[in-house]
């Protein structure tokens, strides 16, 4: 192996390893924030529903506990974001907020409004994600590394030796590779270009 090679396989190895700790701490720091929060909620649960009459085991707040841990999951997964669509609160939201909390007291019908707000809802719908969107965010941490063979390696490191030691860099270049919208290969003369990807043909007009 070349020292190249050698330098980009100590180069993955160090690269792996971070994205390895950085996704067992967010992985075990949502795995624990949600047995924490779910089980709270299942705790409120069981007690709101009268389940402690019929004991520890009631299926009733398991089941509505597993069905909240399972949109929970499926909204981290998905990316759903809470608070996306609240504006914040600045001074003439509060004080729109106090005067519709007078006039509804006024009404007779105060003590809902409040329970009512967005604000309050997102809240809680953002607690209850943020487990679910640890353990979603450490498995993507896990899933970026790469281990490739040592063939590959080696590949990558003739490739790397043969480009350029100073470039300018084409920002719009790295952008396309990155978004995987066009690949580096070899022409026949044996020197490097961009060509693009399926991804990146099914942007251009046809």
């Amino acid at each position: 192996m070349s020292q190249v090679a050698e330098n980009l396989q100590r180069f993955l190895d160090t690269r792996n390893g971070g994205l390895a700790s950085d996704a067992l701490l967010k992985g075990g720091m949502g795995l624990a924030f949600s047995c924490a929060t779910f089980g709270g909620f299942w705790w409120i649960a069981w007690l709101i529903l009268g389940s402690w009459k019929k004991g520890l085991f009631d299926p009733l707040p398991l089941g509505v506990t597993l069905v909240y841990v399972a949109v929970a999951s499926w909204s981290a997964w998905r990316g759903v974001d809470p608070l996306a669509n609240l504006t914040p609160l600045t001074q003439g939201n509060v004080q729109r907020h106090e005067l519709e909390a007078a006039v509804s007291e006024f009404a007779g019908t105060g003590g809902l409004e409040g329970l009512g707000r967005r604000e309050g809802v997102a809240g809680c719908a953002n607690v209850l994600l943020a487990g679910p969107q640890g353990v979603v965010g450490g498995w993507n941490a896990w899933r970026k590394r790469v281990e490739p063979e040592p063939e590959l390696v080696a590949e990558a490191a003739e490739l790397l030796a043969s480009l350029p030691a100073e470039a300018g860099g084409d920002r719009g270049a790295l952008l396309l590779l990155v978004l995987g919208l066009a690949q580096v290969e070899r022409d026949e003369r044996g020197e490097l270009r961009l060509s693009t990807t399926r991804k990146g043909r099914g942007l251009l007009p046809r």
